[in-house]
């Protein structure tokens, strides 16, 4: 896990102008973002803030298993018992973009 100190907040003007396509037509809008050194404690911080309580300009999110609508596992270990043994995708939307994990 990385430490803390090392863990500085990018501020979302500074990366926003990477996942908005400047033309649709022309730019894929979909990135790969691969974050290296996380651990289960660091999935768990993310399934739980997806489960707390809508923030400003909220954040939807849907999650199917095997193609069936499905809850979204409220701890990151039962996200990967999950991925084991069948195709978990969530899809998140926050205030227009879209964010597909596929497992």
């Amino acid at each position: 896990m990385v430490a803390e100190a090392e863990r500085l907040p990018i501020p979302w003007e500074t990366l926003e102008s990477v996942f908005r396509p400047v033309d649709e037509w022309l730019l894929d809008p979909h990135r790969d973002i691969v974050v290296p050194d996380v651990d289960l404690d660091d999935w768990q911080r993310i399934v739980d803030f997806l489960h707390a309580p809508p923030i400003s300009g909220g954040i939807q999110t849907a999650t199917t298993v095997d193609g069936t609508p499905a809850p979204l596992p409220r701890s990151a270990a039962e996200v990967f018992e999950v991925r084991r043994v069948a195709t978990l995708i969530t899809w998140i939307d926050f205030r227009g973009i879209e964010v597909v994990r596929r497992g």
